[in-house]
């Protein structure tokens, strides 16, 4: 399940707040609530169910804030020194889009449900009929080659970076977060990835490795 709106909310709050001694907003400090927040709200995230199958039940191995807070650091860091009073550009930006991507590159899978093989209840027509699971044995005594269940594509750097850098410009701290949460939306639909289970079904024997394609999460 994804929090985009906890993430807003908190990400607001520490925006809009007053650096106190106690609580200094430094560029680090920062940059590690960005990293807070976006880790927070996609944690708990699974593949985005396809078309004519049911949900994906699995969840990621390996998320690391680390990647975000260094990018989004990366960038507060050299807009702190920068002597322009130009708004900033989309490669300016480039960076923390990069962070975000690192964060999801090669994580693998943890399946917590059997495979995705049963049509959906009221698929929309629009979708047709769910395509049957693969069934083509392999030749005997061959053992399967079974491709990690991973993420394969981790988002791209455009617009990622530009729609950053068009909510960091934002006056009011609640409109920067809500439009840095807007964009992390927006990436978070270019995911995409792979299942893999073996298929034991009729009349498959042996088993056969068995991909499920996935693009997005929810």
């Amino acid at each position: 399940m994804l929090k985009w709106q906890v993430c807003e909310n908190r990400l607001g709050d520490y925006l809009a707040s007053e650096s106190t001694k106690t609580s200094p907003k430094t560029i680090y400090a920062t940059a590690q609530k960005i990293a807070d927040c976006y880790h927070l709200a996609v944690k708990d995230a699974i593949p985005k169910r396809n078309p004519g199958f049911t949900v994906v039940q699995a969840t990621f191995i390996g998320l690391n804030k680390l990647p975000v807070q260094d990018g989004f650091h990366t960038v507060l860091k050299r807009l702190s020194k920068s002597k322009s009073e130009s708004e900033t550009k989309a490669i300016d930006w480039s960076p923390a889009a990069a962070g975000i991507l690192k964060y999801w590159t090669g994580k693998q899978l943890l399946p917590s449900a059997p495979p995705p093989v049963t049509p959906w209840l009221d698929v929309p027509t629009e979708f047709g009929t769910a395509p049957p699971p693969p069934a083509a044995p392999i030749p005997i005594h061959t053992p399967p080659l079974i491709p990690p269940s991973m993420v394969l594509v981790p988002g791209t750097l455009k617009p990622l970076d530009q729609q950053l850098r068009d909510a960091f410009n934002k006056k009011k701290p609640r409109l920067v977060a809500k439009f840095a949460v807007i964009a992390f939306q927006n990436h978070a639909k270019l995911i995409s990835g792979m299942m893999t289970w073996l298929n034991t079904a009729p009349p498959v024997a042996p088993p056969v490795p068995t991909p499920f394609p996935w693009t997005g999460i929810q």
